[in-house]
């Protein structure tokens, strides 16, 4: 069944795409400024048709997946749940100029990433194919240096002594009541707890694929399983898309280092990550509590309102062309500078970024009047204003995808579990790109991804002994 709508995912966002653009064509939104609304259903499916190969590239990675899922969502689900309740929770209406740049620059978007999938992802994949061959690779083995460096992280965390109050926030798999965490105090507590978590899913998934290769059975799922579980049931803060990292970039090595067990696994990771998401946005955005049997209700219209900022929809980038009209002559170079060293993970330690810049307004400050959303579209609109603004978009969004294609054939051909654990985390982050500003993608990518390189990185320096895979790479 899943290989046959694989087969057809094409064929079915075809034909899905086009009912949603009569949908939204015959049905309008009654909200002045939407008039073109129509154009982002149809930009997707005319896309679906000249770049239909793309839909096949997804197989065997997550990056590309996640990529079109969300399109899928963004560009015919969402226009026809929005033109169902034609137009109603949104607390902020936009000028008729700021929709129109939302819905153009919104339709150009979806146009440049297929194209770029289109054209690269294959030439891509050819590239790294030739380069991987020629790479040794190997188990991900629990070395001296990286026990060492876990026991240090242990230990700043004892010294520091705000462990006992983190473990009191943490909610584990159903979410039932709100955060009220100090994150910036519990920072050091926060990070070596979630880079504990993703390193011992490698370490352990690694012994056990190595058990696995030599003499199968059902017995070597158990304590991977059980880890990757953890790691994405435990929440230590208000950042849902977290579970999803943990949940898919688990889910990768485990199907990989396991694959005859694939649905198991799959069932189990995805079914525990459904549930933290679902209740995490019931409890952070409607305040239900699903646990007390409660008979609280959210309207259609407020969760389409929602459903918009979170996918970074038409309102977002309208909101942010808005509000470029009554900030965007207080930017400048520094507020870039200001959102990359502030933003930059490493950069939250304490002394690191310069006063100047400490409390410097970001590109996403001026583009926000409190906790919304920004799109890519918004923040390049500050960049280079109207007449270059939508060109540092399609700019941005090419060399996005460019970074996703790269980091999803890598998921793929990598054997080493700790680089494809890294890959796969790379790749779902820049495939909801379409959800993000470029300062959330760099604030992401420089988090765990960048500290399990190095923590991987000591693990393999400080080796006495490594163990090279031979088994053939599974498809």
């Amino acid at each position: 069944m899943i290989e046959y709508i694989n087969k057809h995912l094409a064929y079915y966002a075809q034909i899905a795409s086009f009912i949603a653009f009569l949908y939204v064509l015959y049905s309008p939104v009654n909200i002045s400024g939407y008039g073109l609304y129509f154009l982002v259903p149809l930009s997707y499916c005319l896309m679906s048709f000249s770049c239909k190969e793309v839909f096949a590239y997804h197989k065997g990675g997550y990056g590309l997946k996640c990529f079109l899922g969300i399109s899928f969502i963004k560009y015919v689900i969402l226009p026809c749940y929005i033109c169902y309740n034609n137009g109603k929770g949104f607390s902020h209406l936009c000028s008729d100029d700021a929709y129109l740049y939302a819905i153009l620059i919104s339709s150009i978007e979806i146009c440049v990433s297929m194209l770029v999938i289109k054209v690269f992802y294959p030439k891509s994949l050819r590239k790294q194919s030739r380069i991987m061959q020629q790479r040794k690779s190997y188990y991900s083995d629990l070395s001296i240096g990286g026990l060492i460096f876990l026991l240090l992280l242990g230990l700043l965390v004892f010294v520091r002594g705000h462990m006992g109050d983190v473990l009191n926030g943490i909610r584990f798999l159903v979410v039932v009541s709100k955060f009220d965490m100090n994150a910036d105090l519990w920072t050091y507590e926060i990070w070596s707890v979630q880079l504990i978590l993703a390193f011992f899913s490698i370490v352990i998934t690694s012994y056990y694929q190595k058990k696995e290769d030599k003499c199968p059975s059902w017995k070597n799922i158990i304590f991977p399983l059980i880890m990757v579980f953890i790691s994405c049931s435990l929440i230590l803060t208000n950042n849902r898309m977290t579970t999803i990292y943990y949940a898919l970039s688990g889910l990768c090595i485990l199907n990989y280092a396991f694959p005859k067990r694939e649905k198991t696994m799959t069932t189990v990771i995805v079914g525990a990550m459904l549930l933290v998401i679902i209740t995490f946005t019931l409890i952070k955005n409607y305040s239900i509590d699903v646990s007390s049997g409660s008979s609280s209700t959210v309207s259609s219209s407020q969760t389409a309102s929602d459903l918009d900022e979170y996918m970074c929809g038409i309102s977002s980038v309208a909101h942010s062309y808005e509000l470029y009209l009554v900030n965007g002559h207080r930017f400048s170079l520094d507020n870039i500078i200001a959102e990359i060293l502030r933003f930059a993970m490493p950069m939250r330690l304490p002394g690191l970024v310069p006063k100047a810049y400490a409390n410097y307004p970001t590109t996403i400050d001026l583009a926000t009047t409190g906790t919304e959303m920004v799109s890519v579209a918004g923040e390049t609109l500050f960049w280079g204003g109207f007449m270059f603004g939508w060109l540092f978009d399609i700019i941005a969004v090419y060399f996005i995808v460019r970074i996703l294609i790269h980091y999803d054939i890598r998921t793929k051909l990598s054997k080493d579990l700790g680089k494809k654990y890294i890959y796969s985390w790379m790749s779902i982050l820049f495939g909801i790109f379409m959800c993000y500003a470029i300062q959330t993608l760099w604030n992401n990518a420089t988090y765990i991804p960048l500290y399990l390189t190095f923590v991987l990185w000591i693990n393999r320096q400080f080796s006495i002994r490594r163990t090279q895979i031979k088994t053939i790479l599974h498809q």
